[in-house]
Parts: structure tokens; sequence; C-alpha cells
């Protein structure tokens, strides 16, 4: 028995109706497949405002970089780093923007921790005193009071490792007290409330025109400042991780390279400051700014012997452990 055929007729109305939801249905599968696979959520840890030190990850973050990589990326802001590493520590975020030395901590909790991205490998901390002090060296701060953000905190540490490698007892030889953050510091240098204060970040620029420099921590290369995270999450998603190293090192290109781009990030960190004075040191305020996957072996070693130094109970742990080679290069 042969197969009928059938053939039906549509009147004008029906096929131009029929035409329109053909057109739609093709434009939506044509959107569809253009749709790029949903975002990965990251949760990024931050120890305060972002600065010229983390430039990068500002620069990924407001210019798209990574939402153009499909990463979901939530900046979270703590007030100071400890409680940023508690949150890493307890998986409620995903990584951290935080002192590198906090992975040699981590290890020896038992929570195998590693730099992701490194980010400087400079710290920018300057101890400053009056202008017209006789103090021109840290050794002659003994008897004195110095300026620190808090106590605990990395300048606590840095002051502590500088007064003992002079041959002082940072406990006996000299007055450490919490001040707050650099502009506190400059205020309570010109009122005479401290002998000398930590200053870090653009605020350097300024105070360089109206202090005198007692110690300079820019002077010496180290593990500075990184993006941390667990191994448990870096294991978990080795995809994210890549994409977020590469993303993350694009925008560092950019702040290392492109000016116009640097300087609308550094405006944005520091409205209060002279824009002039930004634009004319912006190169300054980004030359710890790193573009490489890891920190060189001598940066770690430095960071791992200033954090002995200073917690002798600490192990110490291998530098493949501490930064290991996401990107197989």
């Amino acid at each position: 028995m042969a197969t009928m055929r059938i053939h039906r007729t549509f009147s004008s109305p029906v096929k131009k109706l029929l035409a329109s939801s053909f057109l739609l249905l093709a434009a939506a599968a044509s959107v569809l497949a253009a749709a790029p696979a949903s975002a990965e959520a990251l949760r990024i840890a931050a120890f305060g405002p972002l600065n010229n030190e983390s430039i990068a990850v500002a620069i990924a973050l407001d210019q798209g970089l990574y939402k153009e990589a499909g990463i979901d990326a939530e900046l979270i802001t703590f007030k100071g780093g400890a409680p940023a590493v508690q949150a890493l520590a307890g998986k409620a975020v995903d990584v951290c923007i935080c002192s590198p030395e906090h992975v040699i901590r981590l290890t020896n909790r038992g929570l195998d921790a590693h730099v992701i991205v490194p980010l400087s490998n400079i710290t920018s901390y300057v101890l400053f005193g009056p202008k017209d002090s006789p103090v021109d060296d840290i050794a002659q701060l003994k008897g004195r009071k110095i300026g620190i953000t808090s106590p605990g905190s990395k300048t606590d540490g840095l002051v502590r490792l500088a007064l003992e490698r002079a041959g002082l007892d940072p406990d006996k030889d000299a007055s450490i007290v919490g001040i707050g953050g650099s502009a506190n510091n400059l205020a309570a240098i010109k009122a005479g409330h401290v002998d000398a204060g930590m200053v870090s970040g653009l605020e350097v620029l300024l105070a360089e025109q109206q202090f005198t420099a007692v110690y300079d921590w820019r002077k010496s290369k180290t593990a500075s400042l990184a993006l941390i995270g667990l191994d448990s999450w870096a294991k978990a998603n080795p995809e994210l991780v890549r994409k977020f190293i590469q993303t993350t090192l694009k925008a560092a290109e950019i702040a290392a390279q492109d000016k116009t781009r640097r300087d609308d990030a550094l405006l944005e960190f520091y409205p209060n400051i002279d824009a002039e004075l930004i634009r004319g040191n912006s190169d300054r305020l980004v030359e710890s700014v790193l573009t490489r996957p890891r920190f060189t072996e001598a940066e770690f070693e430095t960071l791992q012997s200033d954090t002995l130094a200073l917690e002798p109970e600490l192990k110490p742990i291998s530098y493949d452990a501490f930064n290991p080679d996401f990107l197989g290069q």
C-alpha cells in the first residue's frame, strides 16, 4: 500500500505567524549556543581595602577580567588579617589576600595551604621619625616609643625582628604601641606621641616629604603579599585555579604596563590624595607587583627565615609546598 504524502496549505496570516516563530526559535538557539558556561563562584577574602600591592585583583574585578574568564568573583572584606585567615581556614572563603607567612602557620596547624598567586615581593613599610629627629637608625630607638598598626600584626613582627637584629630586646628596650593605619601613625609622629611610626603604601610618598626614614623594609625582596588557598579547594577545582591564576597575572601585566588603567585604579584607592602625586609616582607604587606565577626560592627563603626567627616553634616547609607550580611551567 502506498504511503499517502500529506501536504498542508496555510493561509498568509498563519504563514507569517509560523515564519516569525521559526525566526524566534532560531534566534533563541543562536543565543544559547553563544552563551558561555555558567560562571564558577570564587570568594576572595581581603584584610581591608585593596591597595597598590593588591592592584591586580582590583583591576581584574573592576574591569571584568574575572567575569570574561568565567569566574564569578566576590570580594569579602574583613577587619584585619587574622579574621580573613580564619575565614579561609574555616572554608568560608576560597582564597585570601594575605601575608604569605600564613601558609607556613596554617601548614604547621595541619591545614595544607599554598600560595595560589603571588602579588608583591616588596614589603612596603617604612619606619619614619620626625624630620629634625637625631634618630636615623632603628638601634637608636632604644628607650623610645614606636607606633605600629596593632599588636600581633605584620607591622608588630617587622619592628620586633628589626629591633632584635639590631641587638635590642623589643619587650624591654622599646615601647611598641598600636595606633592604627598609616594616617594615624603620621599624625602621631607629627604630634610627638611616638618617636617613630610605621607607614606603607601611598602614604610613604607623603611621609618622605615631611619625615626622616629610620628603617626601610622596601630595600629587600621577600614574599610579601599573595592570594593563598587550601589544598583541598585547589585539588577540587584545578581548572578554576588555572583560570584564576592566569587572569590575575593578566591584570598584573596591565598594572605594570598600562599607565592609564593603573592610574585609574590607584586614584580609586586613594581619593583623598593629590591626583598629580599619584600619577607622578604610580610606577613606584606598583614596582613590587608580580607578573609571574611563583615567588622565587630566594623570596620564599627570606620570608621563612624571618617567620621562624619570630616564631621558632614553627617547623620549616618546602618551597614547592609553599608555592606549587599550578600552571606546570
